[in-house]
């Protein structure tokens, strides 16, 4: 959605107003029922809260942005009308963190990410596969709860972002001395409970039939075996066969 020059300065003279406290809120003229161009004009306000008050750049917004200081200069009444893609409904999501003794709410790094995508344009390079690891982090770390609703969806390379979330969680472990100790341990009747700890067994049930055919295929071409991986294959069936599971 384009928004005018004229358009642009009329929204930014209303958000100076609003920060002086000459002004509540911006006009109900400006946002309605169109979600282009009620992003398109969030947008602008945060691009001017950033480059021209702030005066950061991408990389400084990527350090030091955060929700208080959105707080602090009367935008984060704004997030609502961004739409953040990779989300669940398209909203901005929040934790709770303990600091100091006192408890402060946070914006989820991998949303301001996508708003500075936004404010920045192909200024600031969001790199696809930081932001993934970012978002299993916060899985792991209790940030949210569950990864978000279409994150694995087959148009959204699903497969592709489980893949980098098993190889993020192999480089986690930090026990295995070579490859075949992986593929081991994912022919093992054990495996199951190592992807609930790493939180991935439902994502893998729901790509693969198999715990050894999600690594096989998630492991970089320069690591892939066919001897490992057809042994431990052969030996979980095995298994497979004995427990009546189908997985």
């Amino acid at each position: 959605m384009i928004i005018t020059d004229k358009q642009k300065m009329a929204i930014i003279l209303e958000y100076e107003e609003i920060l002086v406290e000459k002004r509540r809120q911006a006009s109900t003229y400006y946002f309605g029922d169109n979600a282009d161009r009620n992003n398109s004009i969030a947008v602008e306000i945060f691009r001017y809260l950033i480059e021209n008050i702030l005066g950061w750049d991408s990389e400084t917004a990527e350090q030091r942005l955060d929700l208080e200081i959105l707080k602090n200069y009367k935008v984060d009444k704004y997030l609502s009308y961004i739409n953040f893609y990779n989300e669940p409904n398209g909203k901005a999501r929040f934790y709770t963190s303990e600091e100091n003794g006192e408890a402060h709410k946070k914006m989820v790094k991998s949303d301001i990410q996508v708003l500075l995508k936004y404010v920045f344009g192909p200024r600031y390079h969001l790199d696809e596969r930081e932001m993934i690891i970012v978002t299993y982090n916060d899985l792991l770390n209790g940030v949210i709860k569950k990864f978000p609703k279409h994150f694995f969806d087959v148009i959204n390379d699903g497969k592709l972002k489980v893949a980098i979330c098993l190889q993020h969680a192999i480089t986690q472990q930090q026990n295995f001395e070579n490859i075949e100790d992986v593929y081991r341990l994912f022919g093992d009747r054990n495996i199951l409970k190592w992807l609930d700890k790493w939180k991935l067994r439902d994502i893998a049930e729901q790509f693969y039939d198999s715990p050894i055919d999600f690594l096989h295929d998630a492991l970089p071409e320069t690591e892939k075996d066919e001897v490992f991986y057809n042994y431990y294959k052969r030996q979980y069936e095995e298994f497979i066969s004995e427990s009546g599971r189908k997985f």
